[in-house]
């Protein structure tokens, strides 16, 4: 049983880190009144996909 605790916090630990990050973004574009920010993370999942430049 406690291996799978461990395994279960060596998951949550890099997750709770991109979701904090994804809310840090988040937020400053709420009060900055932006509609994009640089190196938005785009998947949970995957942090390290960003999205596809346009234009």
């Amino acid at each position: 049983m406690v291996s799978n605790a461990n395994s279960s916090r060596t998951y949550a630990t890099p997750m709770l880190l991109v979701v904090t990050e994804v809310y840090r973004q988040q937020l400053c574009l709420y009060e900055n009144k932006k509609q994009s920010i640089s190196d938005r993370i785009v998947s949970l999942n995957q942090p390290h996909i960003r999205p596809i430049v346009r234009g």
